[in-house]
């Protein structure tokens, strides 16, 4: 039987792994060659999103997954990051022997030269390689702090280009974490990609109820009615049901609502913010800044989480054309605190559930709003 996991990657071989819609729409874009961005809030199960595409397509494509934050140092220049990238590239692609062997030969030459190390790399992987090419780019937050950030994206683009014009190769990206490929670059018009968004979202009830009952203990009725409490509750928020399912399975036999209330109590309401890593990252979303347009955004944000706030549980329409909604609800959905009921010109956002909702309540909310670098600018 695979296990339940409350944090972290998924380990395919131990885990359970619920699909979602999202998986569906990211293994057909895969299979499109299409660059794909993966942006959601923190722990909604990226990582695993992306580890279940790599073993369901290993048979389709040479695909492998880079995670950035075991990458990046902050001594790196372009040239240096870029030899890191390629040999972490060519490991996660499970280069056959003959072409580490060639890398190995030749990666001497590449120093200093960015692009070289890129294209060399890939150029040895494709050297037996009929099938495409796919690279998932993890933890994509990691390169908001790189000076050459834009450079690194044109190379990427110029890469795939260069190896679809010399031998018809397919190579396509997949960029995933909580920074969009927008918010990697001051222009956005010399955006090197065009990137196709795979929405990640919580489980849906009736993926909660396929997925989850199989990995409890009890009867089938106890384990749906157990399944069917903590979403209650979780409103599907992976972590945060996986880690209630986990811990309500250790209490005593009993009434499935009681047993969630503890584990949720346990888990998150027993807890300060700055103790619960969820929240912790949450809150780091209205953290005080400095600089006129960080605090009026700062405002933006508390004054559009009241709003949805004050409608909970119901969903609430947010006119994304007004001045500084749109970036305030993209922020938002960032740090996690709400969930989109619909998107487009007229999106409906609502609280993100029901423990999200008692933690950041109505206190919460005026003890920010009391903060001197948000009072001062909603004075001016």
């Amino acid at each position: 039987m695979k296990h339940l996991r409350s944090s972290g990657a998924l380990d395919p071989t131990r885990d359970l792994y619920v699909e979602r819609a999202c998986d569906a729409a990211l293994l057909a874009r895969i299979r499109a060659s299409e660059t794909c961005l993966v942006l959601a809030p923190r722990q909604v199960g990226k990582s695993s999103l992306l580890i279940h595409a790599q073993r369901v397509l290993a048979d389709e494509c040479h695909i492998g997954r880079v995670d950035l934050s075991s990458l990046i140092g902050g001594d790196a220049d372009l040239g240096m990051w870029c030899e890191r990238f390629a040999g972490a590239a060519v490991k996660a692609l499970r280069i056959p022997s003959r072409d580490e062997a060639w890398w190995r030969g030749h990666r001497g030459a590449f120093a200093g030269g960015a692009s070289a190390a890129l294209f060399g790399a890939f150029d040895a992987r494709r050297e037996a390689a009929e099938r495409p090419v796919v690279v998932m780019v993890d933890e994509l937050r990691f390169l908001l702090d790189l000076p050459f950030r834009l450079e690194l994206l044109v190379l990427l683009r110029a890469l795939r280009d260069h190896l679809a014009e010399r031998n018809g190769a397919r190579v396509s990206f997949v960029f995933a974490g909580v920074a969009s490929l927008h918010e990697l670059i001051a222009d956005v018009s010399a955006h090197p990609f065009e990137a196709r968004a795979v929405s990640v979202s919580d489980f849906t009830l009736d993926e909660a109820l396929a997925g989850f009952p199989p990995a409890l203990e009890g009867s089938p009725n106890e384990r749906e009615s157990m399944a069917r409490a903590v979403y209650e509750r979780t409103s599907g928020h992976p972590a945060m049901t996986q880690a209630a399912l986990l811990d309500a399975s250790t209490e005593a036999p009993g009434d499935a609502a009681e047993r969630t209330a503890a584990a949720i109590d346990r888990l998150y309401l027993a807890h300060d913010i700055k103790d619960v890593g969820l929240f912790k990252d949450a809150e780091l979303g209205f953290s005080p800044t400095a600089g006129d347009g960080a605090r009026r955004r700062a405002v933006e944000r508390i004054d559009l989480y009241a709003t949805v706030r004050a409608a909970h549980p119901e969903a609430v329409a947010v006119d994304v054309r007004s001045p500084g909604r749109g970036e305030a609800l993209k922020a938002l959905r960032i740090a996690g605190v709400v969930s989109m009921e619909s998107r487009g010109e007229s999106p409906r956002a609502r609280t993100r559930n029901e423990v999200f909702a008692r933690v950041f309540d109505a206190r919460w909310i005026e003890r920010h709003r009391a903060r001197d670098d948000v009072a001062e600018c909603t004075r001016a």
